[in-house]
């Protein structure tokens, strides 16, 4: 079998004062880290006018290690604050070497510190490298973060009406559909409300979503966040299902009520299952009620691993078959009391990074 040699991309930063007469760029940092090839999907660019801009970096991404050509590939990038910059990073912008202006979407910044955002490339030819300008120094730049158009898919459910309407399909909402409301978010002013049933045992009564129009199917990472405001009597669903629907894998949070396996008991830990059979060798981590959680689920073409909080909760499983579905949502144990709400807001699937 032929082994897939990690791609390597190295990031060159270079501040420099944009004048009408001057457009070169000179490197001095670098730092480095490994990715894999996607299928491609191809992102159409308007040019960028930098008028206004006063200051520019250089990234290089180094891919002369890699056998194979990156197309849309979603770059993650740590951006530290620069006096020029405005502090909450609104200012930047992203091009490459044909002046294409390029989306991307900001995670997470901490103001006038740093800020982790993801940049959408579209091409990256093997054994070659690549470069990008981001240009900053506006202080009349409005927003343009943007899931949407940086992400294979992307919701921070920013909307009034049924997630229906935007590609998710509802699953099991006996008791109720799955809605958006401003409880809580992380980011905007709304997120996805779901809960399972207030009747015990009653699994067929969840709230989910499932999203069935995947662009990809293999060399995916599915994440984003989750909240809750407790740690009792709670189960949520997290999960892909590969091999046309025939294995679901799980990750999540529960107290579970007489359910046999090796789901760690104490409140507040995490469960990791495959098929419905529970919890294989899960590991327990500790998180909070009321705060943002991340979890993410990696399906490369040979396997499967689920991670909360960036950690394993398992190890990775042998899985060679396509993504066939995702579900975000409520849930509740067979027997015991009903499930806890849960708020999930900034889900997304980009392409697998070995290594970022």
């Amino acid at each position: 079998m032929k082994t897939r040699r990690a791609l390597q991309l190295t990031f060159i930063l270079a501040i420099l004062a944009l004048t009408p007469h001057n457009n070169s760029h000179l490197a001095n940092a670098s730092a480095g880290s490994s990715v894999v090839a996607s299928q491609p999907l191809l992102v159409l660019s308007a040019p960028f006018n930098h008028t206004g801009w006063t200051k520019a970096r250089t990234i290089t991404l180094d891919n002369t290690l890699g056998e194979s050509n990156l197309t849309d590939y979603q770059a993650k990038l740590n951006i530290t604050f620069s006096l020029a910059m405005e502090p909450d990073f609104r200012d930047l912008r992203f091009v490459d070497n044909t002046n294409s202006l390029l989306p991307y979407w900001i995670d997470f910044e901490a103001d006038g510190s740093y800020a982790t955002l993801y940049v959408r490339v579209p091409f990256i030819p093997s054994h070659a490298s690549t470069n990008l300008t981001m240009y900053y120094g506006n202080p009349y730049a409005t927003p343009a973060s943007d899931g949407q158009a940086t992400f294979d898919l992307f919701d921070d459910f920013e909307y009034t009406d049924n997630p229906s309407n935007h590609g998710w399909v509802q699953v099991h909402p006996a008791t109720s559909n799955a809605t958006t409301d401003t409880s809580h978010h992380r980011t905007g002013s709304r997120s996805l409300f779901t809960k399972g049933s207030d009747t015990p045992g009653a699994n067929e009564k969840v709230r989910a979503l499932a999203k069935y129009d995947l662009p990809i199917r293999n060399d995916l990472i599915l994440e984003g966040y989750f909240y809750h405001n407790s740690t009792n009597n709670m189960i949520e669903r997290i999960s892909l299902q590969t091999n046309n629907n025939a294995t679901t894998y799980t990750i999540g949070a529960s107290t579970p009520d007489g359910v046999s396996g090796s789901i760690p008991r104490a409140d507040s830990e995490y469960y990791w299952r495959q098929s419905q059979t529970c919890c294989g060798s899960a590991t327990g981590i500790s998180f909070k009620p009321n705060q943002w959680n991340s979890f993410k689920l990696v399906k490369t073409l040979n396997s499967i691993q689920g991670f909360l909080l960036d950690l394993p909760v398992g190890p990775a499983i042998t899985d060679r078959t396509q993504v066939s579905k995702v579900f975000i949502g409520g849930d509740n144990a067979t027997t015991g009391v009903g499930a806890q709400p849960w708020w999930f807001d900034d889900i997304r699937v980009r392409k697998y990074t070995l290594v970022e």
